[in-house]
């Protein structure tokens, strides 16, 4: 209970303190909120069903990884074919020969 007074007081006192608050509370929300939705999923659900929901939302996070993942790949792709780049007269990009 230390920490969060603390949190608290550094928020308020600090120019944003709005935004802190609102990230803290935001991210105690989703905590409190993801308890609850697996409290109520292990109640509710056949073991079945459970068995199904845990595929679909490990399939949902791989997903995420792998599109994290893509990304770097595309940026580091075309930044190295940047520096094979360079623009002529007509501001126009062509391949450097050299």
């Amino acid at each position: 209970m230390r920490v969060v007074n603390r949190f608290i007081e550094f928020a308020i006192g600090a120019e944003h303190s709005k935004v802190f608050l609102f990230a803290g509370a935001a991210r105690v929300w989703q905590l409190i909120i993801g308890f609850a939705i697996l409290f109520a999923i292990s109640r509710s659900f056949s073991k079945e069903i459970q068995g199904y929901y845990y595929v679909v939302l490990s399939l949902v996070a791989m997903q995420a990884f792998f599109e994290l993942g893509m990304s770097v790949v595309i940026m580091t792709f075309s930044a190295h074919q940047w520096a094979f780049l360079e623009f002529d007269n007509n501001c126009t990009f062509q391949k450097n020969n050299g």
